[in-house]
């Protein structure tokens, strides 16, 4: 039987190492690890991708659920999340 790989995360890493590299390199030499330029371009560029008006970078599903919450509880919701 022949094995298919599920996710080969090495191959698709090294089209974009160098890239990486680079931004890593950025967060490190600014010391925003939370909530910086960063964060906010990631943030940007997803709610664009996602044709929203904004969107929140969270780090734990504990940060999620607050804010579902309090989207069932308006009659116009604050957001619309996907995991």
């Amino acid at each position: 039987m022949m094995k298919v790989p599920l996710l080969d995360l090495k191959a698709q890493y090294s089209t974009i190492r160098s890239e990486i590299r680079v931004a890593i390199e950025r967060v490190v030499e600014s010391q925003h690890f939370i909530l910086g330029p960063e964060v906010e371009g990631l943030e940007q560029e997803i709610a664009a991708f996602c044709k929203a008006r904004f969107a929140i970078g969270l780090c734990f599903e504990t940060q999620r659920r607050p804010l579902l919450y309090r989207e069932r509880h308006f009659s116009n919701p604050l957001v619309e999340a996907f995991i």
